[in-house]
């Protein structure tokens, strides 16, 4: 995608090998023509594995052999690899500029906040101070499903009260590996209604549940 400004890490890549200080990166989730195009435009074929879409356990293996990853993108959310990689216990690199990413997520212990024109320096920083690292440690202790549901359990709780409402049954955990799954396991949402039964539920028209029922009467959860 566009807005995630591989060219930025690909002319960083170009440089670093001029100046006789390469760096080797991997790139995951996309392997297409165009990517390889773009690969082939900076001359840096020999500095970048691309993988496709591979396995957990692949991604896992992948990143357990990195020393940081990156966010290059200047607005996007709250990206899964930077947390995939804190619990692999491998810090992240975010710019600065970007919107979208919670600053307090990019600490001392999980990575380092940067200017574009820092990139190159600030991987061998990572590579070379990885010791003062600690970001599974970081994320285990505040981020995660069971963070997550804990604090929008409290958060729906606080709401019934407020409203008068009876609170019958804290809500479960689920998570994203890569689709919607219940987390740690399916069993944490047997006996729950299906995803597609509670959006036909609540659909607010005969139309929107008629579309629901045939988009994804089949799908779980």
């Amino acid at each position: 995608a566009v807005f995630k400004r591989h060219h930025v890490l690909l002319r960083t890549l170009r440089r670093a090998a001029r100046a006789g200080r390469p760096l080797r990166v991997a790139m995951v989730g996309a392997d297409n023509a165009e990517l390889r195009a773009l690969i082939a435009h900076f001359g840096v074929e020999r500095l970048v594995d691309v993988f496709g879409r591979v396995s957990q356990a692949e991604v896992n293996r992948i990143v357990n052999q990195s020393y940081v990853t990156l966010l290059l993108a200047l607005q996007e959310g709250g990206n899964r690899s930077i947390f995939e990689g804190y619990f692999a216990d491998v810090p992240a690199l975010v710019l600065r500029r970007n919107v979208g990413v919670d600053k307090r997520c990019i600490n001392a212990q999980t990575g380092r906040l940067i200017h574009e024109r820092e990139l190159a320096e600030a991987i061998r920083w990572c590579r070379d101070h990885a010791a003062d690292f600690a970001p599974r440690a970081w994320a285990l202790a505040h981020i995660g499903p069971e963070h997550a549901t804990r604090k929008l359990n409290d958060a729906l709780i606080t709401l019934a009260q407020r409203r008068g409402e009876p609170w019958t049954r804290d809500i479960v955990t689920m998570c994203t590996r890569p689709e919607r799954a219940y987390y740690p396991d399916a069993s944490v949402g047997r006996g729950l209604s299906r995803f597609a039964d509670i959006l036909c539920r609540y659909a607010r028209t005969p139309q929107v549940r008629d579309a629901l029922e045939r988009g994804l009467g089949a799908h779980e959860p």
